[in-house]
């Protein structure tokens, strides 16, 4: 009697201990799968995030932080009364009303489509929204004039629009130049006035490259792209 009461006991305690073993397992399980689960999460987040970025249709490396110059300009502002006095000037002769087209034509063969309505790339074969300026149509060999006063801040190749003057017009106000020939007539660092030939169109674009010739054109104000067909005239 006493050998089967201890029996039972003994039962208990294995049928307990298993229990115990297979709850512990089974958090063990649960915690694993969340771990995998919020794992795969981020690598999609991260994975989006990349998308995004090259999406942009830019080559990431050559594009300026808009942001971090402004501040940059203000800082030496503070520090440099003459600079301060010169800005000052610029930002009151310096205005997107007084835009010309870069090139003697204005026909537009793709329109800016940046976070707004897609449009078709020849070249591509596909409808895009990341188009950050318009493309104007011009032959091969045509002048490219600047469309400001302003200076030249950077000549670069970018791998999708291939090569490409920046001019720095005061105001927080940018404009791009790109598709254009690998022989440019400017310097970075040279100032410029509204009209002077900075290069010519080119088929430097591999992003455009089976597109009609033209010239790429951006405006940037205040670290953002906008419409440029809003102000050429």
């Amino acid at each position: 009697m006493l050998k089967n009461i201890e029996n039972r006991s003994n039962n208990k305690t294995v049928i307990y201990s298993i229990f115990t073993i297979l709850v512990f397992l089974l958090l063990v399980t649960v915690a694993g799968t969340k771990i995998i689960q919020d794992k795969n999460a981020s690598d999609k987040l991260s994975q989006l995030e990349n998308s995004q970025n090259q999406n942009l249709g830019r080559d990431n490396e050559n594009i300026a932080d808009e942001t971090a110059n402004a501040n940059a300009d203000t800082n030496n502002n503070s520090t440099d009364k003459s600079a301060a006095v010169s800005t000052t000037t610029a930002a009151k002769t310096v205005s997107l009303t007084d835009i010309s087209s870069p090139v003697a034509g204005k026909e537009i063969t793709m329109a800016y489509s940046y976070n707004t309505t897609p449009v078709y790339s020849t070249t591509l074969g596909e409808y895009r929204s990341d188009h950050m300026g318009i493309d104007i149509s011009a032959k091969a060999g045509d002048s490219v004039k600047a469309v400001l006063d302003g200076k030249i801040e950077k000549i670069y190749n970018d791998a999708k629009l291939g090569k490409c003057v920046v001019i720095n017009h005061g105001n927080n106000i940018k404009t791009v130049y790109g598709n254009l020939d690998e022989t440019v007539n400017v310097k970075e660092g040279q100032s410029v006035t509204k009209g002077t030939v900075i290069g010519k169109v080119g088929t430097t674009a591999k992003f455009e490259v089976d597109d009609a010739p033209h010239v790429h054109f951006e405006i940037w104000q205040n670290g953002k792209t906008v419409d440029p067909a809003k102000y050429i005239k």
